[in-house]
């Protein structure tokens, strides 16, 4: 079976300076990756390029997301396969709950496993 997320050399460059040389890591359902470095070790350019926003941009490398290559795909369409942003420190909205919004977000993911309690 493939991984749910596979990233195979990836270069990533930002105002036309390479940010990320060759990162390549993999992930199965069910993993949790927690990603930490210094401020600019290239923690939002790989954000950036997996959700496919500027200002980053793929030099080299592959991402494939469900055995699918993400090279080309719009961001709306990552979105609709169940790759989205959460933020560190989420803004409030009045009425609803953290859980309910996470367990919204993995509910639109084909084949997610929901263990929030």
């Amino acid at each position: 079976m493939a991984p749910l997320l596979q990233i195979v050399g990836l270069q990533v460059e930002r105002a036309d300076q390479l940010i990320l040389r060759g990162v390549s890591l993999s992930l199965e359902a069910g993993e949790i990756l927690l990603i930490v470095g210094a401020p600019g070790s290239g923690k939002t350019a790989l954000a950036e390029a997996l959700l496919g926003l500027p200002p980053a941009r793929v030099a080299g490398g592959r991402m494939l997301f469900q055995g699918s290559d993400l090279e080309g795909m719009a961001p709306h369409e990552r979105a609709r396969k169940g790759i989205f942003l959460g933020f560190q420190a989420p803004p409030v909205l009045p009425g609803v709950a953290l859980g309910d919004l996470t367990r919204a977000q993995t509910a639109a993911i084909p084949g997610a496993r929901q263990s929030l309690r």
